[in-house]
């Protein structure tokens, strides 16, 4: 095995950009191109897992923007990227995967009741950067390449630790580093002329925020409305005022129908080929089938259709992401295509449940009552499904 592991950093410029399943698609694409990979996930912020970080986004949000726990194999409890690696990769992950600033101290705290830590004080850079290192350097060894999303924004003090043990390692040659920069591309319509025109100046001081925390990214990935065409001598420039090495390495991600076209539209771009001639590895490069698109394929040759009801607490794409997944490779396998109504008793979900063909009533141990009354009331009026 390589000495050296190649480690991709995927950084976002803008919270809530769609890390997770770009990360997810790299993997895919690094896979399908005959290279083993390993997601790891970091976030600073100081709980213990990620799946209990801030479920509601934004002042005033409504239930419908609580986000999934995903469950690892080893009952760890993952966010909804967990979901996504494990999807695209087809592989299963432990808690190893992840690491956030609370399971840091956590370490630290059975260290120090072990009697492991037998110098007096505990210094944060001495210690947290040691277990950060270990950490990068053990999960990524037995990988040709290593993506890692880093949670939360650039310029973030929570994941300072990160960038800090990063540059260490690439300081002392122990890791070759490729970052990606994920940035929101805004488009402003009211200019003069009522021409469109663009507003780079957070992709210019995230980058610029990157470069002093010692990352200077190597690609930017601008996440754009779907079928936005952007001329490419705009994008040429973006990457020539950031200061990109290439002014080329400007790419985009399109809000698609479905996740699943993003991989191919990401090949399209040359973006996988580029990150493995960056890392000497292209000379191996390998295309292999394309399972994501078969699965595509099956998904637009469905010939049935099916009406799926879900009742719970908190019921939504964002809360039942691997719910809907499973329901949708479901429905390919059987040659059907499922449409979900979510449901739950703040509506008129009784008149919804009659025009259904099956239910789902979701998992969780609150909100028990309503889920009976609504699973009565499906069985009481011939809803056997």
């Amino acid at each position: 095995m390589k000495n050296k592991p190649n480690i991709v950093a995927i950084i976002g410029a803008y919270p809530d950009i769609g890390k997770g399943i770009f990360a997810g698609s790299l993997c895919y694409l690094l896979q399908e191109s005959g290279f083993s990979v390993s997601p790891l996930k970091f976030d600073g912020y100081i709980n213990y897992s990620s799946g209990t970080m801030n479920p509601y986004h934004g002042e005033g949000s409504s239930k419908y923007n609580e986000e999934e726990v995903f469950v690892l194999y080893d009952g760890y409890e993952g966010d909804a990227d967990s979901g996504y690696y494990e999807r695209f990769t087809h592989n299963i992950f432990s808690n190893r995967s992840n690491m956030t600033n609370g399971r840091l101290f956590s370490i630290i705290h059975d260290m120090e009741n072990e009697n492991k830590l037998k110098h007096g004080q505990i210094f944060t850079y001495r210690y947290i950067r040691k277990i950060v290192s270990d950490w990068i350097l053990e999960e990524a060894k037995n990988s040709d390449v290593t993506v890692m999303e880093i949670g939360g924004t650039i310029g973030d003090k929570e994941s300072e630790i990160l960038f800090d043990t990063l540059n260490l390692l690439k300081s002392q040659q122990k890791i070759a580093v490729y970052t990606i920069m994920i940035s929101p591309y805004f488009v402003h319509t009211e200019s003069a002329g009522l021409e469109m025109s663009y507003r780079s100046k957070i992709t210019r001081q995230a980058f610029e925020r990157s470069w002093r925390l010692g990352l200077m990214p190597n690609a930017i990935v601008f996440r754009v409305p779907k079928n936005l065409q952007i001329p490419r001598n705009d994008l040429d420039l973006i990457g020539s005022d950031t200061g990109l090495q290439d002014e080329k390495d400007v790419y985009l991600d399109p809000d698609f129908d479905n996740i699943y076209e993003l991989p191919k539209y990401m090949h399209d771009q040359s973006l996988d080929k580029n990150i493995l001639k960056y890392f000497g590895l292209n000379k191996l490069f390998v295309r292999k089938t394309g399972r994501l698109e078969k699965y595509m394929q099956g998904m637009k040759s469905a010939k049935k259709e099916l009406l799926l009801g879900v009742f719970g607490k908190t019921v939504s794409d964002d809360s039942f992401v691997s719910l809907r997944e499973a329901v949708d490779h479901a429905g390919i396998i059987q040659n059907t295509k499922v449409k979900i109504i979510w449901l739950d008793d703040s509506q008129d979900y009784k008149q919804d449940l009659l025009g259904i063909d099956a239910l789902i009533i979701g998992e969780g141990l609150e909100y028990v009552q309503q889920k009976i009354d609504a699973l009565t009331y499906a069985r009481e009026n011939s809803i056997h499904n």
